[in-house]
């Protein structure tokens, strides 16, 4: 079985991709950040005189006068937050709360040791800290709710003259209860004497958060794949979700749903059209960030073609090396137990590069 390794034979062309991508990271820099009155007391007495960016992955983003740049501390260690600012804040529960923060005091004035209160004109809400998971600010423009990121690898193998290389740009939209994520891989295979191997993909996945951890998604692909033979695969579906866990270190969610499924083969010509039910879990760890690792499962039973049915896996893990500058190392299986004769069941393959996050 050939295995298409991520690669790139027209390189160039692509580079445009690339461009557009490390263009992204500037826009945030555009508007304008609110007013640095926030105050973080860290439980080894240092007070800190700030602008809260955000909470994310165990780490709480601030902002100084006297810094360049952003700056993280380990949320474990705060002692004690006061702001009147609003914040959007996620508990572990997924529930949403709004408000500003300060540390709460009982009848007798003592601060219970991890307690924060967020301060509401409904009424104040004494809170676990440990069950808060992610805090952005209230009110923020359309581009700080974006993040994202690109890599490109690049592989030369002398002895046959092979190249490879692989290029990923994905970017998020982040607000209150949604949730929408856009991906692309472009893989390219160039040997000397042998036809290319390449393989697009693009996805859209958009997730909105009605009732604590339970989510509705919206989501759609687009695949090209030579070692399948796919001239285009084309899938458009939506699901139901749960996450089954969710805190500062780790999340594990899983859906179930349907979609319509439409494929394209290039050398029989032939076009399929199927309904495909659609089960899934997904899975990330981290440690701030430093280290990540994600991995997703998604089975797909045909409704429509009794005995058919498709796995789709990927894993990916990257290492935080200096900045927002990371090693990257993934891989992926497309699997398919009924394809056109004469074509392949797997596509699978392994690619490392540099990842820029923004």
């Amino acid at each position: 079985m050939r295995v298409p390794p991520r690669t790139h034979a027209p390189v160039a062309h692509h580079f445009r991709w690339l461009a557009l991508a490390l263009a992204v990271p500037a826009l945030p820099h555009v508007l304008e950040a609110r007013a640095e009155i926030d105050v973080v007391v860290m439980k080894n007495g240092d007070r800190i005189t700030c602008e809260i960016k955000r909470l994310e992955k165990g780490q709480l983003f601030l902002k100084a006068t006297y810094t360049k740049a952003e700056f993280a501390v380990d949320w474990n260690m705060v002692e004690r937050i006061d702001s009147e600012q609003p914040f959007i804040l996620q508990m572990t529960k997924g529930e949403l709360l709004t408000g500003g923060l300060r540390k709460r005091s009982d009848e007798t004035g003592a601060a219970p040791e991890g307690t924060l209160e967020v301060t509401r004109p409904t009424g104040d809400l004494a809170v676990e800290q440990k069950k808060i998971v992610d805090i952005r600010p209230y009110g923020v423009g359309f581009v700080q709710k974006l993040d994202g990121s690109v890599d490109f690898g690049f592989g030369l193998t002398k002895a046959n003259n092979q190249t490879q290389s692989s290029l990923h740009f994905d970017i998020q939209y982040r607000d209150r209860r949604d949730l929408l994520s856009f991906n692309v891989d472009s893989l390219f295979s160039h040997t000397e004497g042998a036809p290319d191997t390449n393989r697009h993909e693009l996805t859209t996945v958009y997730d909105r958060t009605f009732r604590e951890r339970w989510f509705s998604r919206a989501f759609s692909g687009f695949l090209t794949s030579d070692e399948q033979d796919l001239a285009l695969r084309t899938t458009l579906g939506g699901a139901l979700g749960r996450k089954l866990l969710y805190t500062n270190r780790r999340m594990v969610s899983a859906f179930a749903g349907g979609l319509w499924n439409n494929e394209r083969y290039r050398s029989t010509g032939t076009t399929r059209d199927s309904a495909e039910a659609a089960a899934g879990v997904e899975f990330e760890a981290f440690l701030f960030d430093i280290s990540e690792f994600t991995a997703s499962a998604v089975a797909f039973p045909s409704m429509s073609e009794g005995g058919r049915f498709r796995v789709n896996l990927n894993v990916e893990w990257s290492q935080k090396i200096v900045g927002n500058l990371r090693y990257r190392l993934s891989a992926f299986e497309n699997f398919d137990n009924r394809p056109p004769e004469g074509t392949s069941h797997h596509d699978y393959g392994v690619s490392s590069g540099l990842k820029w996050t923004f």
